[in-house]
């Protein structure tokens, strides 16, 4: 892969030049070699994608099921059309073997999955003489880790768009080349501006902006327990909604039970996997739930109409 400087963002529907100005080596780990750079985002940067987030809050909340299922039938379009640009960058920024990169096909299963949940999920339900109407939090920060990190942008933006919610993204500056590529494919999908933004900076500078700005009214955060207590601590005064083991043996109901004893959000019994179950760990290991009804709900807030 050609060796470049990455130099734009996306906010409120277009590329844009960062506002920042610092520079930052991308490498393929497998090799050493510094295939690119990408210019990073700044506190400014940060400061307008939220507002653009903000600005197209009101006519995305408002959205129908069907319109929002809609809309994540495009990005499933649009991301699948650049799928093979996609694993190459994959390939590279990781350095990874070509035989693993079949993992990249799970970044389009994200939007079907999340179609499937939104056909059927209850916005309103009946609780005794109240209705409880499940409506969307507001603005999210969608921090994501260097590793997945196209997978944990496809979910957690279908995951906030199907609830909706707007969204402002930072992806790891590590992964900016993969980035690129699948915010271009986003992109294709037409979706209306504003609706998510997507900047790539340092955790210590748009990260920080994200999880203080009293306009975010949601963080869901995949990556290590120790960037994860900084963010809650940044978090904190704002009072924002924060989210972030396997048993194998021959005898199916003794590993259930050993199951049922972890405290770990997830176990996998002989390698059993169920996509739209929650992902997510106990105490330290992670708060809240992503993936399917479970990952919905933590991006909306339940309204009482008592009757």
């Amino acid at each position: 892969m050609q060796q470049n400087v990455i130099n734009k963002i996306y906010i409120d529907g277009e590329f844009v030049t960062p506002h920042g100005t610092e520079l930052f080596d991308l490498h393929n780990p497998a090799t050493g070699q510094v295939i690119g750079q990408v210019q990073l985002a700044d506190e400014v940067d940060a400061e307008a994608a939220i507002a653009a987030a903000k600005r197209a809050l009101p006519a995305w909340s408002a959205t129908s099921r069907e319109e929002r299922i809609d809309a994540l039938r495009r990005l499933h379009d649009a991301v699948a059309a650049r799928l093979e640009d996609i694993r190459e960058a994959v390939v590279v920024e990781y350095g990874g073997p070509v035989r693993n990169s079949y993992l990249v096909d799970s970044i389009v299963g994200q939007f079907t999955d999340m179609i499937k949940t939104l056909e059927n999920f209850e916005f309103t339900r009946q609780v005794g003489n109240a209705v409880v109407e499940m409506t969307p939090i507001g603005v999210t920060g969608l921090i994501m880790p260097w590793n997945g990190d196209t997978f944990f942008i496809s979910d957690k933006l279908a995951t906030a768009l199907a609830a909706g919610c707007t969204a402002v993204i930072k992806p790891s500056e590590m992964s900016a080349t993969q980035t690129q590529v699948l915010t271009e494919a986003l992109h294709a999908a037409g979706l209306p501006k504003g609706v998510f933004n997507i900047v790539t900076g340092r955790g210590d500078v748009v990260g920080t902006t994200i999880n203080r700005h009293p306009d975010i009214a949601k963080i869901s955060f995949t990556g290590s327990t120790e960037v994860g207590k900084i963010i809650m601590r940044e978090a904190s005064d704002t009072l924002k909604s924060l989210t972030h083991a396997y048993v194998f043996s021959s005898d199916p109901a003794r590993a259930r039970r050993i199951a049922s004893r972890l405290e770990a959000g997830r176990v996998s019994v002989n390698g059993g996997f169920e996509q739209q179950s929650p992902f997510g760990g106990f105490k330290q290991s992670g708060l809240g739930r992503e993936y399917g009804s479970f990952g919905l709900e933590g991006f909306l807030e339940p309204r009482s109409v008592m009757l």
